[in-house]
């Protein structure tokens, strides 16, 4: 019973980094729940009998899954009458079992005693599991091979603890939120770094999931604090797939999906919406009632109110008197689901064909990746064409050269969608009932709207009539050099670049407005353009020192200098008042100008950066860091910051009192202190700004500039420091 007690009270510390009935957070929204058939039962057990607690078990490329109680013991319910379990529990190795109907299953669970000599990517190198005192959190190809995954970032979502991802849209491939260990500014973006073999990126748009190799999650700041003024909201370390020596191995992957929404709100029905429609008219009649001092009643019959407002019962008045047709039903009017008929059934096809090998001197991996995905709304898609190749060269005995091109294109159409008095929200609260000729067109043109609900704009005919085409082309390309100088020295060279153009088309034709009715074609209708042109320069160098003594004591080192220089270039038009709907192309002669705009800027970043640790047997590790960054963000006093960090740890599991522990495997205390940075603020923000502006010259209005802000020297870094334990 105390062996029991010990491992729940393990699970209990470990909780956070098991995967609990986690619900995926894919855009678009995940698959109906079916009801379920089979029921699975088991054990979970050690190697030497021993019933173990909080293992995660989960059923292969779905979120079904359960844990195991203080007896070893899960049940799952599911709809699949077959497939894979999979068991997970820190320490042990994944265990994969296959089952067929109900089943009543023993498991046993092998220790990964290897686990600790797995490498992770920390900033700027890479480390022994078992020999950090950090704070760090991984998945690998095979964890990402478990489902599909339409971007990187929904690998996050219930997969590593302390890392929280979340869907704020609906649209196909939008970006989630991510956060490391909550939340940690309040002005300034909450977003973790990125960073893709090396470079530090934006975001992680364009990255084909099966092309990354491993994740690595950078949590505490003794971790973070390499990257300094980046580093306070975590850093996200993303390692694509290179090539190996062997034969050329040619891959094809795909897989075709159907995505529908888990769940519908619960709204009237066609009759309850006509009974709510009577009481109101009904209310509203005896209130004309008492201001015309006359005793209607709601039981007045409608020859009576056609009487009372002189008009015919077949051309009734919506504001006191029913719809005849209600009478009749579906014979005369029309029923419509708004929510069945605005979601849908969405495809979502996949296909990647790669090639990778390689000899003694050059070794290659280059795949290519297409995918093709339909929102759950109509109208909605997106697609995405991506293509990554990793070379490298072997130079001489002493030098490696690399090279990595990865473009990408994106297209889609989305927006329109989310968001308050958008068309999701007006599907929702349309009325059920409509004119019979009009369907699920009703207050599109040519058809008006339904006199008893009021005035609206269609969602459906939105979706098909309006346009918001986006399109993004991305490279983002490094090349480096690899030069062992001396045994256990070697210098890393890298230049990187990362160019993006953003580009998106509205257009909203008077067709698909509300009131299409009372204007003339091409009046009301709207155009707009924004486009974007980013570009990011790195050049980096790092100077690495690894050594050993006597087999105990191990050392590393680092000092790195990096420079950074990002671009961007915007331009923004939009119009109205068209000749006609038939193209959102215009010139200034032919519409009224809304909007008109160019802007474009520039930031650079200089870092000086260097870390040592130090282990004793990999049983006592200490490790520090510290890094200079200058930026061009803030202001001319306070334009450097200094980020240190310190973190240190006992095995305890090494010492002889635990050695020869049959129920403890690994057991390390760890404690760490950082100071990072957060850099996200909006560029140019120190400087004094100029603004439009009129001026009286000999009392006339004549148009200028003058400041809109005030310079600030002192603008500096948001810091953040953190203790750990």
């Amino acid at each position: 019973m105390k062996i029991k007690l010990l491992y729940l009270f393990l699970a209990l510390i470990l909780l956070p980094t098991v995967f609990v009935k986690a619900t995926s957070t894919e855009s678009p929204t995940r698959l109906d729940l079916k009801v379920a058939t089979t029921i699975l039962t088991g054990k979970v057990v050690s190697a030497t009998g021993e019933t173990m607690p909080g293992v995660s078990v989960v059923i292969k490329g779905t979120t079904s899954g359960a844990i195991t109680d203080i007896d070893g013991l899960f049940e799952i319910k599911t709809s699949a009458e077959s497939g894979t379990l999979i068991f997970s529990f820190v320490g042990y190795k994944t265990h994969e079992e296959n089952f067929k109907g109900s089943a009543a299953l023993t498991i046993t669970l092998e220790g990964a005693e290897g686990m600790l000599d797995e490498a992770v990517v920390v900033g700027y190198g890479t480390a022994k599991r078992g020999n950090i005192a950090n704070s760090v959190v991984s998945m690998t190809a095979e964890d990402l091979a478990e489902r599909p995954l339409n971007r990187i970032e929904n690998a996050f979502s219930g997969a590593m603890a302390g890392v929280y991802a979340q869907t704020t849209t609906g649209e196909p491939g939008a970006e989630l939120q991510i956060r490391v260990r909550g939340t940690g500014s309040i002005n300034a973006s909450n977003e973790p770094l990125y960073v893709v073999d090396g470079v530090p990126v934006d975001n992680l748009r364009g990255i084909n999931a099966n092309d990354v190799q491993s994740l690595d999650v950078l949590k505490d700041a003794s971790a973070a604090a390499i990257y300094g003024s980046r580093g306070s909201n975590g850093v996200v370390i993303v390692t694509t797939k290179k090539g190996k020596k062997g034969k050329p191995k040619l891959s094809f992957t795909s897989y075709v999906g159907l995505q529908q929404v888990e769940s519908r709100l619960p709204i009237m029905s066609p009759d309850e919406w006509i009974q709510q429609r009577k009481n109101g008219i009904d209310e509203a009649w005896v209130a004309r009632g008492v201001t015309l001092k006359k005793d209607y009643k709601a039981t007045d019959s409608q020859e009576f109110r056609g009487t009372e407002l002189g008009i015919s019962i077949y051309n009734a008045n919506a504001t006191y008197m029913y719809d005849r047709r209600w009478a009749y039903g579906q014979d005369s009017l029309a029923y419509v689901d708004w929510q069945k008929e605005f979601f849908k059934n969405a495809m979502m096809k996949y296909y990647q064909l790669g090639a990778s090998g390689g000899t003694d001197d050059l070794t290659y991996n280059i795949s290519a990746s297409y995918i093709d995905q339909d929102g759950i709304a109509i109208g909605t898609n997106l697609k995405r064409a991506t293509m990554r190749a990793n070379f490298e060269a072997k130079i001489n005995n002493r030098i490696k050269f690399g090279l990595v091109l990865a473009p990408s294109l994106e297209w889609s159409d989305a927006g329109r969608v989310d968001g308050k008095d958008n068309t999701a929200m007006v599907a929702i609260q349309m009325p059920p009932v409509v004119d019979k000729d009009a369907g699920k067109y009703t207050g599109a043109m040519p058809y008006g709207a339904y006199a008893w609900s009021g005035r609206y704009f269609n969602p459906i005919s939105t979706m098909e009539r309006t346009e918001f085409a986006v399109r993004r082309t991305r490279l983002n390309s490094n090349a480096y050099l690899h030069i062992d100088i001396a045994s256990g020295l070697q210098l890393q060279l890298m230049g990187a670049m990362d160019n993006a153009n953003y580009f998106d088309q509205r257009f909203t034709p008077t067709s698909a407005q509300r009131d299409w009715a009372t204007t003339v074609e091409g009046s009301i209708t709207t155009s707009q353009r924004n486009q974007n042109l980013t570009n990011r320069y790195l050049f980096q160098s790092i100077l690495n020192y690894t050594k050993s003594f006597n087999k105990s004591h191990n050392i590393s080192a680092l000092a790195g200098y990096s420079v950074e220089q990002t671009g961007f270039e915007t331009s923004f038009q939009s119009a109205t008042g068209f000749p006609n709907d038939w193209s959102y192309v215009f010139s200034q002669a032919s519409v009224t100008s809304t909007g008109s705009s160019i802007s474009s800027g520039k930031t650079g970043l200089i870092s000086y950066f260097g870390r040592a640790n130090y282990d004793y047997k990999g049983k006592y590790i200490v490790s520090g860091s510290i890094r200079r960054d200058g930026s061009s963000k803030f202001g001319a006093n306070n334009r450097w910051g200094v980020f240190p960090a310190f973190s240190a740890a006992w095995r305890i599991s090494d010492e002889g009192f635990l050695a020869k522990s049959k129920i403890i495997s690994d057991l390390k205390l760890r404690a760490s202190w950082g100071v990072t940075g957060n850099n996200r603020i909006p560029d140019n923000a120190q400087y004094s700004l100029l603004g439009t502006q009129n001026y009286p010259i000999n009392n006339v209005s004549s148009n200028g500039y003058s400041p809109t802000t005030i310079e600030n020297l002192d603008l500096g870094w948001e810091q953040t420091s953190s203790t750990n334990f």
